[in-house]
């Protein structure tokens, strides 16, 4: 599926496409993160609400605000429209992601066993979180 302001229109409710025209008219949309199939942003409306679209064969989103009345809500639909009236920015930030890996993965082949090590564990320390997923997917493997 082409995500274009028709499809969009076609995933939501008129009032949320509407409000959602205003929304990326008003600039309160800003894309925190991409990939060739996947946008995060961040909306800012009553609170600043989180926004993740899949833009594969299969255009999926989700957001965090409590909007449940049918299709999708004005975040998710200001988040598209900034997709498709990009103006280059989702393609730099792709690319931007692209090198950084690039840079990551060089610098892993350069880094010594202990030196990884202390680096994790000294990030353990400060993420609990990173520790938990770090146990649960080596656990897996």
């Amino acid at each position: 599926m082409r995500l274009d302001r028709e499809t969009i229109r076609s995933l939501c409710t008129e009032q949320s496409f509407e409000r959602g025209v205003g929304y990326f008219k008003a600039g309160w949309v800003k894309v925190v993160d991409a990939s060739p199939s996947r946008v995060k942003a961040v909306v800012s409306g009553t609170d600043d609400y989180r926004v993740e679209t899949n833009l594969d064969d299969q255009i999926s989103a989700t957001c965090t605000c409590p909007y449940d009345w049918g299709g999708y809500c004005k975040h998710i639909v200001a988040t598209m429209l900034a997709v498709v009236h990009d103006d280059g920015k989702v393609e730099a930030l792709i690319e931007e992601k692209e090198t950084m890996w690039k840079r990551v993965e060089m610098l892993l082949k350069k880094a010594e066993l202990e030196e990884l090590r202390c680096f994790l564990l000294k990030e353990f320390e400060k993420c609990p979180d990173m520790m938990s997923h770090f146990l649960l997917v080596t656990h897996i493997y």
